[in-house]
């Protein structure tokens, strides 16, 4: 099955909830039974492909408990996501020494699931650390990480965790490193890689998070985020997809 993934601003969730469940049999209030896969939820109705490829929207409030329950363990809560940037600078030298700046960054992901969902499946979030290598038209991936967590059993609705520190200098205020940095972004996805929620300082960030998806840390891409080189390999690798 082909998912459409929506990207999303950094606070809007999808409305519409993908599933990929197998068949299964299904039963209404009356004890009517029959054999489909769940596909989706949209507001209070789910829908549902028959064995013969018929599709129908079903009422939750005429399916089974079960039944309810099973979509409701099935279907991502809406979602948001908070990132706190720790930036420390210091410097060393003294005197008429040259002064070096160190400036170390690490972000801060909190997830906190926003609806009364009792989604126990594992999801998986990302953030990316990007730069701009100095004088250069393209991107860096100064850091990436990832954190798999569910929001079941003793959850309170909440996931944070970090990524890795990334450090650079400045030599009397030229950069040594020739990297700046200029941003992030977080997504989460369930485990059928459709993209529930996605978090930037930068629009143009969230409008190409699917092709930020595909790269890791130290990869060299161009503005679409097309992978050029990775800054520790002399020949590029192909994209990975999740």
């Amino acid at each position: 099955m082909k998912t459409k993934i929506s990207i999303v601003s950094s606070v809007t969730v999808l409305a519409v909830l993908t599933g990929f469940a197998e068949p299964r049999i299904w039963t209404d209030t009356q004890g009517n039974a029959v054999e489909a896969e769940f596909i989706l939820l949209t507001g209070d109705k789910a829908l549902l492909r028959k064995t013969d490829g018929a599709e129908a929207k079903v009422p939750l409030k005429s399916l089974s408990e079960d039944d309810r329950l099973y979509i409701i363990k099935n279907s991502p809560p809406p979602l948001e996501i908070d990132v706190d940037m720790d930036i420390d600078r210091s410097n060393t030298g003294n005197g008429r020494r040259v002064q070096i700046q160190t400036e170390t960054m690490v972000a801060e992901v909190t997830i906190r699931k926003t609806g009364t969902s009792h989604y126990e499946a594992a999801l998986y979030s990302e953030v990316f650390l990007i730069g701009q290598r100095e004088h250069k038209d393209d991107y860096i991936i100064m850091e990436q990480a990832k954190s798999e967590f569910t929001f079941s059993g003793g959850s309170r609705g909440e996931h944070t965790y970090k990524s890795g520190s990334v450090s650079r200098s400045q030599l009397d205020g030229r950069s040594d490193a020739g990297t700046e940095y200029k941003g992030y972004l977080a997504v989460v996805y369930d485990q059928h890689g459709t993209l529930l929620e996605v978090k930037s300082n930068k629009k143009e960030f969230e409008a190409v998070a699917e092709s930020i998806l595909k790269t890791r840390g130290g990869d060299i891409v161009d503005k679409n985020f097309e992978h050029r080189a990775n800054a520790q390999e002399k020949e590029p690798k192909k994209l990975r997809r999740f």
